[in-house]
């Protein structure tokens, strides 16, 4: 631990001290959702041990960030699949726009053999009128 920051908290009315690289202030907002669920259990079943709760509450918390972790890890693959996607039709584009753009160099180049043809028969015919005078 690089600060250890030390802090005393009330957790299922035991007084605690906890060491840890976290800010006292997130600490203790951290040990009162832990003092909040310990003790409720302890007050909703009066056989039950500080150390069942304690247990219990791990198991629970526990339980909530694998859930959040996999709700992440199907965002984080639903934004891969939707990148794929996007990838993919940008890909079709691109290619759709590149035939498009290869038609057009077809189209040109026989419009541009067409008009070169006409330039030489103007200039044979520009040439024959010269010719006569």
């Amino acid at each position: 631990m690089s600060k250890g920051y030390s802090i005393r908290v009330r957790i299922g009315g035991r007084a605690l001290s906890i060491i840890s690289d976290a800010k006292p202030e997130y600490m203790m907002q951290i040990a009162s959702k832990v003092d909040k669920s310990i003790t409720g259990l302890l007050n909703s079943n009066s056989g039950l041990t500080f150390e069942k709760a304690a247990v219990l509450t791990a198991l629970k918390f526990c339980d909530e960030a694998s859930n959040v972790k996999n709700i992440d890890d199907n965002i984080e693959d639903d934004n891969n699949i939707s990148r794929e996607h996007i990838q993919t039709a940008e890909k079709t584009t691109i290619e759709s726009e590149a035939d498009n753009l290869r038609k057009q160099v077809v189209a040109y180049s026989k419009e541009l053999s067409k008009l070169e043809k006409e330039n030489k028969s103007l200039i044979k015919e520009l040439e024959a009128l010269k010719n006569k005078k």
